[in-house]
């Protein structure tokens, strides 16, 4: 039984995909401006349902303030974001370097795997307290 050519990060090659929509996020960043932002509606469909802010509600405006370089107003905006754009900028980055320059970017293994579900558990605590209004939101 074969299976499907892997890239670096463990991905099959068929999943660029995800390299794709990570390049997309990083590019848009740069490319849309902040006034723009500034005066755009809520998309979000739980905030603008709900009223409350979803986990993700101020990411694509932190994103955008962390490409202009005010990472004071991103950090305000979404507090992973620009951890997160560096991620995906990261990513992006290595990503398309030659396959001879290429390592893997992500550990494996059990260390690996109590890192994400850290940083996964402190978002949604995080999310949690904004929703809650014990924290400043979007």
């Amino acid at each position: 039984m074969t299976t499907a050519p892997r890239d670096i990060w463990g991905f099959p090659e068929s999943q660029r995909w995800v390299y794709l929509l990570l390049s997309a996020c990083v590019t848009a960043s740069f490319l849309i401006p902040t006034a723009w932002l500034a005066d755009a509606p809520a998309v979000c469909a739980v905030r603008t349902t709900t009223g409350v802010s979803c986990p993700g509600c101020g990411l694509t405006r932190s994103f955008v303030a962390t490409a202009d370089g005010d990472l004071e107003r991103a950090f305000q905006l979404h507090a992973f974001g620009p951890p997160l754009m560096m991620l995906f900028g990261l990513i992006v980055a290595t990503r398309w370097l030659p396959r001879s320059s290429q390592r893997p970017f992500f550990p494996k293994g059990p260390m690996a795997h109590i890192a994400v579900r850290v940083i996964v558990s402190t978002w949604l605590v995080w999310a949690a307290a904004r929703a809650c209004g014990w924290l400043p939101g979007p």
